[in-house]
């Protein structure tokens, strides 16, 4: 089984579906070095296996995670004070919702990512507590 390593070091990291429709991830251990880890290509399986062999991907709306105090929280302050977290949301979320107008298996497929991000926009929109 692959695994992360370093993980207190900064990583890149690619994430893609393989050849049997599994979302992988891959991972350098320094944004210097060429080869992407695990070094097979094959990639570190993202979710567990449902009953029939498929990966067993998240389903209706997520509940996002309350604000805790993180370390670095003045960073957060400061982005948030600049709204510069907020706004790359909401460009996300425009976007989705342009394909969800023009297609309706799309809009089946993001349309929980919307109201996923929708309420993440409107827990930022909170004052921070702390």
């Amino acid at each position: 089984m692959d695994v992360l390593v370093s993980h207190t070091e900064m990583h890149l990291f690619q994430f893609f579906v393989d050849k049997v429709k599994w979302p992988v991830m891959q991972y350098k251990v320094f944004p210097t070095h060429v080869l992407w880890s695990p070094e097979d290509g094959m990639g570190i399986q993202l979710w567990k296996e449902d009953g029939i062999g498929q990966p067993k991907l998240p389903m209706g709306v997520l509940n996002p995670f309350p604000f805790r105090l993180i370390r670095g929280n003045d960073e957060l302050k400061a982005c948030k004070k600049e709204n510069f977290i907020s706004s790359g949301i909401l460009k996300y979320i425009e976007f989705w919702k342009l394909g969800m107008s023009k297609d309706n298996s799309y809009s089946r497929v993001m349309g929980f990512y919307v109201i996923y991000w929708e309420s993440i926009l409107e827990l930022l929109s909170r004052p921070i507590p702390w």
